[in-house]
């Protein structure tokens, strides 16, 4: 759709208004002025239908954002919930969203205690789906958190986060995870955007449980992180962190088809690209891409199917380990620069096996099974 494509929506109804100042005594036709504001989200949501708009004059809203469940728009007439001003406004509570579609948040900030986004279904069937984030900031404060900072689960697809950051604690800065929820449950987390993203996982303290990670992608297939930044993350765990990370523990569903194109992980503690396969996974892609100064480069590690999975035109650099170890079946490496990791540029694991492997570029790495040199 057009929010996955990138285009912010624009309004096609009414226009309505809320400030800290705001009163929900003014009824929702007062509240199209800018002179009579409603006070809170749970009031002015009372008011938007399909193709409206909520204009949110700046200041600290310390209420919970969140609308009813279910509350919808429908294609081509989203309902936006926007600020004034880029930047001016901060809601502190948060922002739940339980079955919701065709919603579209654009220049604000949300912070909460363990999860600042949270898109979840309201059951069979009832998934959240065409939801779009621009240019918002998400941070999460609590001291010790095994949450993440922005969850999408439970079914939830087509939502794009697009000219946005995030920090805070928690286990993850963006979860992608597909279940459980409903009977049956809605179990997968698939076509959904991050797009021009920069996330710090840190400096509030996560919890001590592993795995950490700045994206992850628990059973969720055809996601799409382009231009996405993780840098300087300090996760609070000794084991499985990363800056990104793709996992599946058994099928179905399966964690395939993710594509990571133009991404950047910097200074991470842990692994930069970690696909850690349990389960069934395959056909993941890390194009035109940098790892640099991480634990490990790449990883690419199986413990079940792990197929054809494709890293093209990535510079993997300044690992204290090696700059990709190779675990999964049929991979293809190709176009891509391995310099001064502490161990081997590529080192091929145990039962993994390279279908491709083409004009690499070693320079400066350790001892291991690869040296340099153009493959």
């Amino acid at each position: 759709g057009a929010q996955i494509a990138g285009n912010e929506p624009v309004p096609t109804g009414a226009s309505y208004f809320i400030a800290p100042s705001g009163d929900d005594a003014n009824d929702c036709e007062a509240a199209k002025s800018i002179d009579a504001p409603k006070a809170t989200f749970a009031s002015a949501w009372s008011c938007l239908a399909p193709g409206d708009a909520l204009i949110v004059r700046d200041g600290v809203y310390d209420q919970d954002m969140s609308p009813p469940p279910e509350k919808a728009g429908t294609e081509g007439n989203v309902i936006i919930v926007q600020a004034e001003h880029d930047g001016g406004v901060h809601v502190t509570q948060g922002l739940g969203l339980r079955g919701n579609a065709h919603l579209a948040f654009l220049g604000m900030k949300i912070t909460g205690d363990t999860n600042a986004i949270g898109v979840v279904s309201n059951g069979t069937g009832a998934t959240a789906h065409h939801i779009g984030f621009y240019r918002v900031g998400f941070e999460c404060t609590e001291t010790v958190s095994d949450d993440a900072c922005l969850t999408l689960s439970d079914g939830t697809h087509h939502v794009l986060v697009q000219d946005a950051w995030g920090s805070g604690g928690g286990r993850y800065m963006i979860l992608v995870y597909g279940g459980p929820g409903g009977s049956p449950p809605n179990t997968t987390c698939d076509f959904n955007v991050f797009r021009r993203v920069v996330l710090r996982q840190g400096p509030h303290t996560s919890s001590g449980g592993n795995p950490q990670a700045g994206i992850a992608i628990y059973y969720g297939s055809d996601n799409l992180i382009e231009n996405v930044i993780v840098i300087d993350s300090v996760p609070n765990s000794d084991s499985s962190n990363s800056a990104f990370y793709l996992t599946g523990h058994a099928a179905p569903p399966v964690t395939s088809g993710n594509r990571f194109f133009g991404d950047l992980a910097l200074n991470n503690q842990g692994i930069g690209w970690y696909l850690d396969h349990n389960g069934t996974g395959s056909n993941n892609e890390l194009r035109d891409s940098v790892i640099w100064g991480s634990q490990e480069g790449i990883a690419l590690y199986a413990d079940g199917i792990c197929d054809d999975n494709i890293v093209d035109h990535v510079t993997v650099g300044a690992s204290e380990g090696d700059g990709l170890w190779n675990g999964c079946i049929g991979s293809t490496i190709t176009s891509s620069i391995f310099v001064d990791n502490g161990g081997s540029g590529i080192h091929p694991g145990s039962e993994g096996t390279i279908a491709e492997e083409d004009w690499n570029l070693f320079f400066a790495n350790g001892e291991g099974p690869v040296s340099d040199g153009n493959l």
